[in-house]
């Protein structure tokens, strides 16, 4: 036997283990390499976590507050879309606006607006309870993540309109003077007009002005008391 057939004996008896070779190689290179990059990357992150929390706890322990990075822009943001003056009057007679524009001339029947008594956020010691299941019952509580004392009135706005009329008005509740607080919203059906209730929250930044006092027996009522009336719309508002 030659040296050449030797080589060529002990090649092919080592090629299936160089091919196996390569595979696992490439194997490892294209799917082991890229988890195991991805483990350790997670893996940083995590024990990143680990810290931070640690860092909060031992805050909180220690009776700290712990401040948000985006807490700033989040305070600029919120004082931007809630009114530190009082828009209750001004909502009020755009809500009706909106109501009556929501649908062709005289389609919207039976509109009417009604306010409820402020409330104040976080409650004062003064503030009247509540009972649950009110339309005052208390606004979201995540607005006390909010280092402000914030004032709502509760506005009830009901007409009866076709459902398109309706999804316009929805829609255009964006658009109003202050932040609102949607509480609830019922749809009556009917033939050919539906019925719809929106319970909202108008909120104001600070304490609202204390209201006047009542006038005494037989006096004429105060033309700022009360601050909204109670509205029965038709159309021609």
């Amino acid at each position: 036997m030659t040296a050449a057939s030797r080589s060529n004996e002990t090649l092919t008896r080592l090629l299936p283990f160089v091919v196996a070779g390569v595979i696992i190689l490439a194997g490892y290179f294209w799917f082991i390499q890229p988890k195991v990059t991805e483990y350790l990357r997670m893996r940083t992150d995590i024990t990143a976590a680990e810290t931070q929390v640690r860092t909060l706890q031992g805050q909180v322990s220690r009776g700290q507050t712990a401040t948000s990075p985006d807490e700033a822009a989040a305070l600029r943001l919120f004082e931007e879309r809630v009114s530190a003056d009082d828009r209750v009057a001004e909502t009020v007679e755009l809500l009706a606006r909106l109501a009556l524009d929501s649908g062709p001339k005289g389609s919207i029947k039976g509109l009417q607006i009604q306010t409820g008594p402020s409330g104040q956020f976080p409650a004062s010691a003064n503030q009247p309870a509540r009972s649950p299941g009110d339309a005052g019952d208390g606004p979201d509580p995540r607005f006390g993540l909010f280092p402000v004392t914030l004032t709502y009135t509760p506005v009830t706005v009901s007409f009866d309109g076709s459902y398109d009329a309706i999804q316009r008005f929805a829609w255009r509740l964006r658009d109003l003077p202050t932040m609102i607080e949607i509480r609830s919203m019922e749809l009556v059906r009917g033939l050919p007009l539906m019925k719809m209730a929106v319970s909202v929250f108008v909120y104001q930044r600070g304490a609202a002005a204390a209201p006047e006092a009542a006038p005494p027996a037989g006096a004429g009522a105060s033309p700022q008391a009360p601050r909204v009336a109670r509205l029965s719309l038709t159309e021609g508002w």
